[in-house]
Protein backbone atom coordinates (compact mmCIF):
# COMPACT_ATOMS: atom_id res chain seq x y z
CA UNK A 1 0.00 0.00 0.00
CA UNK A 2 1.56 3.44 -0.74
CA UNK A 3 1.18 4.47 3.14
CA UNK A 4 2.12 3.25 6.71
CA UNK A 5 -0.64 0.49 7.76
CA UNK A 6 -2.96 1.90 10.14
CA UNK A 7 -3.12 1.13 13.92
CA UNK A 8 -6.27 -0.88 13.64
CA UNK A 9 -5.29 -2.97 10.36
CA UNK A 10 -2.61 -4.28 12.73
CA UNK A 11 -3.36 -8.18 14.32
CA UNK A 12 -4.75 -7.66 17.74
CA UNK A 13 -1.99 -8.45 20.41
CA UNK A 14 -4.51 -9.58 23.23
CA UNK A 15 -3.59 -5.90 25.07
CA UNK A 16 -5.93 -3.13 22.64
CA UNK A 17 -9.19 -3.14 22.95
CA UNK A 18 -11.93 -4.46 20.34
CA UNK A 19 -15.15 -2.94 21.67
CA UNK A 20 -15.68 -0.78 18.59
CA UNK A 21 -18.80 -0.05 16.80
CA UNK A 22 -19.58 0.30 12.72
CA UNK A 23 -20.74 3.38 11.41
CA UNK A 24 -24.59 3.62 10.77
CA UNK A 25 -24.52 5.04 7.40
CA UNK A 26 -27.83 6.51 5.77
CA UNK A 27 -29.70 5.73 9.14
CA UNK A 28 -32.80 8.17 8.46
CA UNK A 29 -33.62 6.34 4.88
CA UNK A 30 -36.94 4.43 5.35
CA UNK A 31 -36.56 0.78 5.77
CA UNK A 32 -39.07 -2.06 5.48
CA UNK A 33 -41.68 -2.66 8.57
CA UNK A 34 -40.92 -5.94 10.59
CA UNK A 35 -42.26 -8.50 8.75
CA UNK A 36 -45.58 -10.07 9.46
CA UNK A 37 -45.20 -13.48 11.06
CA UNK A 38 -41.39 -12.64 11.62
CA UNK A 39 -39.40 -12.53 15.12
CA UNK A 40 -39.72 -9.15 16.04
CA UNK A 41 -43.51 -9.00 15.58
CA UNK A 42 -44.22 -12.26 17.19
CA UNK A 43 -41.97 -11.02 20.42
CA UNK A 44 -43.31 -7.33 19.91
CA UNK A 45 -46.93 -9.18 21.02
CA UNK A 46 -45.40 -11.42 23.72
CA UNK A 47 -43.67 -11.27 27.31
CA UNK A 48 -40.32 -11.97 25.68
CA UNK A 49 -37.63 -9.33 24.70
CA UNK A 50 -33.81 -9.42 24.15
CA UNK A 51 -33.94 -5.89 24.96
CA UNK A 52 -37.37 -4.42 26.10
CA UNK A 53 -36.11 -0.95 25.48
CA UNK A 54 -36.71 -1.45 21.87
CA UNK A 55 -40.07 -1.64 21.42
CA UNK A 56 -40.42 1.59 23.83
CA UNK A 57 -42.19 -0.24 26.56
CA UNK A 58 -41.67 -1.13 30.34
CA UNK A 59 -39.15 -4.21 30.38
CA UNK A 60 -40.59 -7.37 29.20
CA UNK A 61 -38.01 -10.69 29.67
CA UNK A 62 -38.49 -14.07 31.17
CA UNK A 63 -35.24 -15.20 32.20
CA UNK A 64 -34.45 -18.91 31.64
CA UNK A 65 -32.19 -21.10 33.50
CA UNK A 66 -31.31 -24.41 30.96
CA UNK A 67 -28.67 -26.42 30.87
CA UNK A 68 -26.03 -26.28 27.98
CA UNK A 69 -27.46 -28.67 25.92
CA UNK A 70 -31.35 -27.05 26.70
CA UNK A 71 -29.24 -23.90 24.70
CA UNK A 72 -29.34 -24.91 21.22
CA UNK A 73 -32.47 -26.88 21.36
CA UNK A 74 -34.22 -23.97 23.33
CA UNK A 75 -32.86 -21.40 20.54
CA UNK A 76 -33.72 -23.84 17.41
CA UNK A 77 -37.84 -24.82 18.90
CA UNK A 78 -38.01 -20.53 19.61
CA UNK A 79 -38.71 -21.45 23.12
CA UNK A 80 -35.43 -19.37 23.76
CA UNK A 81 -35.35 -15.95 21.54
CA UNK A 82 -31.77 -15.29 22.63
CA UNK A 83 -29.31 -17.20 24.67
CA UNK A 84 -26.49 -14.26 25.91
CA UNK A 85 -22.95 -15.60 26.75
CA UNK A 86 -22.35 -18.20 23.64
CA UNK A 87 -19.69 -18.21 22.23
CA UNK A 88 -19.04 -17.92 18.24
CA UNK A 89 -17.59 -20.87 16.23
CA UNK A 90 -17.64 -21.78 12.94
CA UNK A 91 -19.45 -25.07 13.62
CA UNK A 92 -22.10 -23.59 15.44
CA UNK A 93 -22.68 -20.79 12.31
CA UNK A 94 -23.05 -23.57 9.79
CA UNK A 95 -24.21 -26.37 12.02
CA UNK A 96 -24.07 -27.85 15.70
CA UNK A 97 -24.74 -31.48 16.17
CA UNK A 98 -26.92 -31.45 19.60
CA UNK A 99 -29.35 -29.94 17.53
CA UNK A 100 -29.67 -31.75 14.03
CA UNK A 101 -27.71 -29.93 11.93
CA UNK A 102 -29.45 -26.36 12.67
CA UNK A 103 -27.28 -23.27 12.29
CA UNK A 104 -27.04 -20.22 14.30
CA UNK A 105 -26.60 -16.11 14.11
CA UNK A 106 -24.73 -14.24 16.60
CA UNK A 107 -24.59 -10.61 17.40
CA UNK A 108 -20.80 -9.12 17.70
CA UNK A 109 -19.10 -10.14 20.70
CA UNK A 110 -19.78 -7.87 23.51
CA UNK A 111 -17.01 -9.69 26.00
CA UNK A 112 -14.23 -11.80 25.78
CA UNK A 113 -13.09 -13.97 28.14
CA UNK A 114 -11.07 -17.24 28.15
CA UNK A 115 -10.84 -20.71 29.57
CA UNK A 116 -8.14 -21.07 33.10
CA UNK A 117 -7.49 -23.85 35.15
CA UNK A 118 -8.12 -23.50 38.35
CA UNK A 119 -8.34 -25.72 41.34
CA UNK A 120 -7.03 -26.87 45.20
CA UNK A 121 -3.37 -27.46 45.11
CA UNK A 122 -1.81 -29.91 43.84
CA UNK A 123 -4.11 -30.80 41.62
CA UNK A 124 -4.95 -27.10 40.47
CA UNK A 125 -1.03 -26.47 39.90
CA UNK A 126 -0.99 -29.65 37.29
CA UNK A 127 -3.78 -29.15 35.70
CA UNK A 128 -2.35 -25.51 35.00
CA UNK A 129 1.23 -26.80 33.91
CA UNK A 130 -0.38 -30.01 32.00
CA UNK A 131 1.96 -31.96 34.18
CA UNK A 132 0.61 -34.51 36.22
CA UNK A 133 3.23 -36.79 38.13
CA UNK A 134 2.38 -38.91 40.96
CA UNK A 135 1.21 -36.40 43.19
CA UNK A 136 -1.99 -35.46 41.32
CA UNK A 137 -2.86 -38.71 39.33
CA UNK A 138 -6.12 -38.85 39.35
CA UNK A 139 -6.62 -34.89 38.79
CA UNK A 140 -10.01 -34.28 37.14
CA UNK A 141 -10.67 -31.41 34.73
CA UNK A 142 -14.61 -30.91 34.75
CA UNK A 143 -15.96 -28.67 32.04
CA UNK A 144 -19.67 -28.27 31.01
CA UNK A 145 -20.59 -30.37 28.22
CA UNK A 146 -21.35 -28.77 24.54
CA UNK A 147 -18.59 -25.92 25.14
CA UNK A 148 -15.37 -25.01 23.13
CA UNK A 149 -13.56 -25.55 26.72
CA UNK A 150 -14.63 -29.05 26.73
CA UNK A 151 -12.95 -29.31 22.97
CA UNK A 152 -9.91 -27.14 23.91
CA UNK A 153 -9.48 -29.80 27.15
CA UNK A 154 -9.52 -32.55 24.95
CA UNK A 155 -6.89 -30.72 22.77
CA UNK A 156 -4.60 -30.04 25.67
CA UNK A 157 -4.46 -33.75 26.92
CA UNK A 158 -1.98 -34.66 23.95
CA UNK A 159 0.03 -31.50 24.74
CA UNK A 160 1.29 -32.17 28.38
CA UNK A 161 4.59 -31.48 27.81
CA UNK A 162 3.44 -27.69 26.74
CA UNK A 163 3.85 -25.40 29.38
CA UNK A 164 1.20 -23.23 29.73
CA UNK A 165 0.77 -21.79 33.21
CA UNK A 166 -1.86 -18.71 33.58
CA UNK A 167 -2.69 -18.09 30.20
CA UNK A 168 -5.60 -18.27 28.96
CA UNK A 169 -6.56 -21.76 27.11
CA UNK A 170 -8.90 -20.41 24.71
CA UNK A 171 -10.55 -17.17 23.17
CA UNK A 172 -13.65 -16.79 23.83
CA UNK A 173 -15.87 -13.96 22.11
CA UNK A 174 -19.20 -13.87 24.21
CA UNK A 175 -22.74 -12.95 22.16
CA UNK A 176 -26.08 -13.20 21.82
CA UNK A 177 -27.36 -16.46 19.99
CA UNK A 178 -29.96 -16.84 18.32
CA UNK A 179 -32.08 -18.26 15.23
CA UNK A 180 -30.76 -17.55 11.32
CA UNK A 181 -33.69 -17.69 9.36
CA UNK A 182 -34.48 -14.19 10.01
CA UNK A 183 -32.55 -12.09 8.74
CA UNK A 184 -34.29 -8.19 9.74
CA UNK A 185 -34.27 -9.94 12.99
CA UNK A 186 -30.27 -10.94 12.84
CA UNK A 187 -29.70 -7.20 11.34
CA UNK A 188 -32.09 -5.67 14.85
CA UNK A 189 -29.85 -7.49 17.08
CA UNK A 190 -26.29 -6.97 15.75
CA UNK A 191 -27.54 -2.74 15.37
CA UNK A 192 -28.56 -2.79 18.91
CA UNK A 193 -25.14 -3.93 20.30
CA UNK A 194 -23.22 -1.43 18.04
CA UNK A 195 -25.23 1.10 19.39
CA UNK A 196 -24.36 0.39 22.85
CA UNK A 197 -20.52 0.37 21.83
CA UNK A 198 -21.33 3.88 19.92
CA UNK A 199 -22.87 5.21 23.42
CA UNK A 200 -19.54 4.75 25.07
CA UNK A 201 -17.59 6.34 22.35
CA UNK A 202 -19.90 9.55 22.09
CA UNK A 203 -19.75 9.64 25.58
CA UNK A 204 -23.91 9.26 25.79
CA UNK A 205 -25.10 7.60 28.98
CA UNK A 206 -28.32 6.85 30.62
CA UNK A 207 -29.44 9.73 31.48
CA UNK A 208 -28.88 11.55 28.19
CA UNK A 209 -29.81 8.96 25.89
CA UNK A 210 -31.97 11.46 23.77
CA UNK A 211 -29.01 12.29 22.29
CA UNK A 212 -28.66 8.50 20.51
CA UNK A 213 -29.78 8.71 16.87
CA UNK A 214 -33.39 7.49 15.90
CA UNK A 215 -33.34 5.78 12.79
CA UNK A 216 -35.94 4.90 10.22
CA UNK A 217 -34.43 1.55 8.57
CA UNK A 218 -36.28 -1.13 10.81
CA UNK A 219 -39.69 1.32 9.70
CA UNK A 220 -41.19 3.79 11.60
CA UNK A 221 -42.53 1.41 14.69
CA UNK A 222 -38.98 1.44 15.56
CA UNK A 223 -37.28 4.94 15.32
CA UNK A 224 -35.89 4.48 18.64
CA UNK A 225 -33.94 1.40 19.25
CA UNK A 226 -31.04 2.72 20.35
CA UNK A 227 -32.57 6.15 22.65
CA UNK A 228 -34.72 2.94 24.33
CA UNK A 229 -31.79 0.78 24.57
CA UNK A 230 -29.25 3.21 26.20
CA UNK A 231 -32.00 4.68 28.46
CA UNK A 232 -33.29 1.41 30.04
CA UNK A 233 -29.25 -0.24 29.68
CA UNK A 234 -27.15 2.44 29.76
CA UNK A 235 -24.41 2.27 27.13
CA UNK A 236 -21.92 -0.17 27.05
CA UNK A 237 -19.13 1.13 29.97
CA UNK A 238 -22.30 1.85 32.32
CA UNK A 239 -23.52 -2.00 31.70
CA UNK A 240 -20.02 -3.70 32.18
CA UNK A 241 -19.72 -1.69 35.25
CA UNK A 242 -22.82 -2.51 36.81
CA UNK A 243 -22.63 -6.48 36.02
CA UNK A 244 -19.23 -6.77 36.42
CA UNK A 245 -17.36 -4.41 38.47
CA UNK A 246 -15.77 -5.81 42.00
CA UNK A 247 -15.53 -9.21 39.94
CA UNK A 248 -13.86 -8.30 36.29
CA UNK A 249 -11.04 -5.68 35.74
CA UNK A 250 -12.14 -3.99 32.43
CA UNK A 251 -8.85 -4.38 30.16
CA UNK A 252 -7.28 -5.43 27.52
CA UNK A 253 -9.85 -6.58 24.44
CA UNK A 254 -12.79 -5.47 26.32
CA UNK A 255 -11.90 -1.83 26.25
CA UNK A 256 -12.93 0.72 23.61
CA UNK A 257 -10.54 1.03 20.90
CA UNK A 258 -10.71 4.42 19.50
CA UNK A 259 -9.09 4.04 16.43
CA UNK A 260 -5.51 3.55 18.04
CA UNK A 261 -4.36 0.28 18.73
CA UNK A 262 -4.79 -2.96 16.58
CA UNK A 263 -8.42 -4.12 15.28
CA UNK A 264 -7.47 -7.58 13.67
CA UNK A 265 -8.84 -10.35 15.71
CA UNK A 266 -10.06 -13.79 14.25
CA UNK A 267 -13.18 -15.56 15.56
CA UNK A 268 -11.58 -19.22 17.37
CA UNK A 269 -12.84 -22.09 15.92
CA UNK A 270 -13.49 -25.04 18.93
CA UNK A 271 -10.07 -25.82 19.39
CA UNK A 272 -7.56 -24.01 21.82
CA UNK A 273 -5.66 -20.96 20.63
CA UNK A 274 -2.34 -21.60 22.32
CA UNK A 275 0.22 -19.09 22.13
Amino acid sequence: MPFSRPAMNHVCDRTSGLIVSMDFGAYGDLGDRPVSGGHIERMNHSTRCPAAAIFNGPAKVDFVAVTNSEVFTGVKSGRIDVAAGRTRTLEREIKHSSSGGFAFDFSPPYFYDGMIVAGYEPHGRCAANLFFDETCADTLICVPELTTWLDAVAAMSSLQDYFVGTEQHTKEPLSLMHRSDDQQFSDLIRWIIYGLFNAEEKGIAKDTSIEMPTTNLFGSELTGIWQNSVRESGNYGEMFSRNLDGLVVRDGLNLLNRLDGPQLCASPGTAPSFK
